[in-house]
């Protein structure tokens, strides 16, 4: 897979924070990967940044090494920056529909 230079800056920023948080865990490479299922030599690519890592083995290293809110935060979808314009044009346009009782 050939990644754009920002692409790949990407993935080498998370293959650092994989790195570091493996550190502090004061684990090495080849428990990491006995706990993700895979070799110690992919998580070797994984913590330079190799984008051609399987996803499943990022998503499991990342749990077991506290990172999960990592990917939440990566893959959240940004807020509608219309919702809040389209529910107050429905809220107007509901009110020009509402019709008022006068008391006789």
């Amino acid at each position: 897979m050939i990644l754009t230079p920002e692409e790949k800056q990407l993935s080498v920023r998370l293959g650092t924070r994989l790195r570091t948080a493996r550190v502090a865990h004061r684990m090495t490479q080849a428990e990491l990967g006995s706990r993700v299922g895979v070799s110690r030599q992919v998580i070797a690519k994984m913590e330079q940044g190799d984008a051609g890592s399987g996803l499943g083995a990022w998503i499991r290293a990342s749990v077991i090494l506290g990172l999960a809110t990592t990917w939440e935060e990566l893959l959240s979808a940004p807020p509608d920056p219309f919702a809040e314009f389209d529910a107050q044009r429905q809220a107007a346009k509901r009110l020009q529909t509402t019709r008022v009782r006068r008391k006789k």
